[in-house]
């Protein structure tokens, strides 16, 4: 247990608080606990959500390859063609490169619960015209070998 004197009243009362809890408290005001956001480069030009400087338009894209093991059996899912489906860019006003990055890929170090949890996620593809084309650079497997 930790002790802390309460000096807002001038009074002397005392908090305990358990140690485990303070740490997720400590942690969620520093920025490490839940995060939801990640920032994205994206080079895959060919995709209708990309703008020229390597934002996502869309807001959140969905990262595949489940089974994965290295970065070229991942892919981005959120991919649309822009030559079939023109820039969605234009029309959102604030664009970002925070963005929430849904993750399938099981064996990748910064999947926790299906959210990617890396501070910074690349995508890449470079004329990419499906998504399969495209993958997430930031894969790091977490495989164990024997």
């Amino acid at each position: 247990m930790l002790l802390l004197e309460d000096k807002f009243e001038g009074k002397g009362n005392e908090i305990r608080l358990d140690f485990a809890f303070m740490l997720l408290f400590v942690d969620r005001f520093e920025g490490k606990g839940e995060k939801s956001m990640a920032y994205l480069d994206c080079s895959v030009k060919s995709c209708t959500y990309n703008n020229e400087d390597g934002c996502c338009c869309k807001g959140d894209i969905q990262v595949e390859g489940r089974e994965a093991t290295e970065a070229q059996s991942t892919c981005c899912g959120s991919f649309k063609d822009r030559g079939t489906n023109g820039a969605a860019c234009n029309a959102l006003k604030d664009v970002s490169k925070e963005i929430d990055v849904a993750c399938e890929a099981t064996h990748c170090r910064f999947n926790e619960n299906e959210k990617c949890h890396a501070d910074h996620i690349g995508i890449s593809g470079a004329g990419a015209c499906t998504c399969g084309e495209t993958e997430c650079a930031s894969f790091e497997c977490n495989c164990k070998y024997e």
